[in-house]
């Protein structure tokens, strides 16, 4: 009886070890790796948003990041996720960004429809010069950071519409401000604006959104790490843990019999 609630317990804290999401995996609603040529919108986050590629102008390309990577020369990858700041006052995205060339304003993620809503860009309009940059509301943030077309460079935006502030991540730079959105669309585009164009032209990895505002520490954590692998379900892990614990408990019971008999 005692060694039944052993394996009772040591199940249990088996599968709460193996459900608890990681850093990786609590507040992720969106994460596409661009791994899959025949399903290059595809949401590995486990979520389901899968993206609608643009019929052209986004291809697949095996230089990635890590893995494959969207090749953007025009084209978009529009995802159903609303991301106002009315529906999610806190979040955070981002990406692995390698563009081909440096002009113009370009946008990496964006669902602005003209009021400088939620997108990070390559924009002039917070520096003088062409920046990696994050829009606020009423304007452009600047990182004053030029982007490479040589390096993969990882860009991520933290919003708090609570505590009306937007930081901006570019490698190892942070830049923060004080920001007041108004309504946007209700869906976001990778590689284009979808209010006003200005699209992206090179290379974009592993994007990711969050329902949360993640600390630098975190993003920090995402920029070191990456995404390696598709993100597996929680509770399926947790499944997979327990089955395996009890698995372990029956066949030590089955093996019992025989050690008795030997006596």
């Amino acid at each position: 009886m005692k060694k039944l609630l052993t394996l009772a317990a040591t199940a249990s804290t088996t599968a709460a070890l193996l459900g608890a999401p990681t850093a990786a995996q609590a507040g992720l609603i969106g994460l596409y790796q661009f791994n899959d040529a025949a399903q290059l919108g595809l949401d590995t986050s486990g979520a389901g948003r899968d993206g609608t590629v643009s019929s052209s102008g986004a291809d697949y390309s095996a230089a990635g990041y890590q893995g494959g990577a969207a090749s953007f020369s025009g084209g978009s990858v529009s995802v159903n996720l609303d991301v106002n700041a009315s529906v999610l006052p806190k979040m955070s995205w981002g990406a692995w960004v390698k563009p081909t060339s440096t002009r113009g304003y370009q946008t990496i993620l964006s669902a602005d429809n003209g009021g400088y809503d939620r997108e990070i860009t390559i924009d002039a309009r917070g520096s003088g010069f062409n920046s990696w940059s994050a829009f606020t509301g009423t304007g452009v943030l600047s990182s004053y950071v030029t982007p490479s077309t040589t390096d993969w460079t990882f860009v991520a935006a933290v919003y708090d519409q609570v505590a009306r502030l937007v930081t901006l991540y570019v490698d190892g730079v942070m830049t923060m401000t004080s920001t007041n959105f108004s309504p946007s669309f209700n869906f976001f585009q990778i590689g284009h604006n979808p209010g006003h164009g200005e699209a992206f032209t090179g290379l974009i990895d592993n994007v990711f959104v969050y329902d949360q505002a993640l600390t630098s520490t975190e993003i920090a954590a995402i920029r070191a790490n990456g995404f390696p692998a598709p993100v597996p379900e929680p509770a399926s892990l947790a499944l997979v843990g327990l089955g395996g614990v009890l698995a372990l408990g029956v066949s030590r019971r089955q093996r019992r019999p025989q050690a008795a008999s030997l006596k």
